[in-house]
């Protein structure tokens, strides 16, 4: 086991590279390293997503915010006829249910 000290370190390094791609998140860890650290350390999860595992579905509304760390996700915006729109998140893109389109999505790792 790792003492919280190096957990801390382990988690920050791992995850604020990717962060940090986000300006929000490059400007807290220029700024504030501590307070990036303490994202890292308490904020951020992995979740994976098995190939046309859905993340979260039309009508939903997440507590998250998604980065593609690996992989792909592809976004799917159901409308009223029988034509979709969909777009791609790559690895460093960032998504939310909220966020990327006023349209409740559909996403889909791949």
């Amino acid at each position: 086991l790792l003492s919280p000290t190096a957990r801390a370190h382990l988690q920050y390094s791992n995850y604020a590279p990717l962060l940090c791609k986000h300006p929000l998140f490059n400007a807290i860890n220029v700024m504030d390293k501590p307070a990036m650290k303490a994202i890292c350390a308490t904020a951020v999860e992995c979740v994976e997503l098995l190939p046309n595992e859905l993340l979260f579905v039309e009508g939903e509304c997440t507590d998250a915010w998604y980065v593609v760390a690996h992989g792909r996700l592809q976004y799917f915006q159901l409308m009223d006829t029988d034509a979709n729109s969909e777009d791609l998140f790559s690895e460093g893109s960032d998504a939310s249910s909220c966020s990327v389109a006023q349209l409740p999505p559909v996403h889909v790792g791949e």
